[in-house]
């Protein structure tokens, strides 16, 4: 009896284990997203900078 009680307990904290390892991977998946879209929206914001200073050069080149 005492070792089918130990061996529920072992199955259970395997489980738990691997419910933890599954939770680990969605969370390090969805910040790994999180810094995809961040990263995008980086170089979104970087575009109008530079076509303003390609505009700023060449009005200064042909004033």
């Amino acid at each position: 009896m005492e070792s089918k009680l130990k061996t529920e307990a072992e199955k259970e904290a395997a489980q738990d284990q691997m419910k933890a390892l599954e939770q680990k991977a969605v969370d390090v998946q969805s910040e790994m997203q999180r810094l995809e879209d961040l990263d995008a929206i980086r170089t979104m914001n970087k575009r109008p900078v530079l076509l303003l200073l390609l505009w700023l050069l060449l009005l200064l080149l042909f004033s």
